[in-house]
């Protein structure tokens, strides 16, 4: 069984190569000129943080993935003489795990965006 997401893109995105080009912005091209004006070092910091969480979370969802495929969405759980049809934990883990990817992915994209204020900028 394949999982598929509706939001495939962004689960191909490589956090590592997204955080390279965004602290190597070349300020001769305007378009990211303007980026790099936008983000402050307390916003790369924050970045690279959930970078880090993205590669992590992304090799967790894959681990989930493969999981899922050996062994099917639903499962026969066996607890002595019963016997029933489960979700498979995985699934929910999968779940899980892939809404975690997302809501991180929407944070770094509000904070390219510039839609994220800087706590400096709010107690001005």
């Amino acid at each position: 069984m394949a999982i598929t997401s509706k939001n495939k893109n962004k689960n191909n995105v490589n956090p590592a190569t997204l955080l390279k080009y965004l602290e190597k912005l070349s300020p001769e091209s305007e378009a990211e000129s303007m980026l790099a004006q936008r983000l402050t070092p307390d916003k790369l910091i924050r970045l690279r943080m959930y970078c880090n969480e993205l590669a992590k979370i992304k090799k967790y969802i894959d681990d989930a993935e493969q999981d899922i495929a050996e062994h099917g969405a639903v499962e026969l759980f066996v607890q002595g003489a019963q016997q029933c049809r489960r979700k498979n934990p995985a699934m929910q883990n999968f779940l899980e795990l892939e809404r975690m990817y997302f809501t991180l992915f929407n944070r770094i994209e509000r904070i390219i965006d510039g839609e994220i204020k800087v706590v400096d900028d709010i107690w001005k």
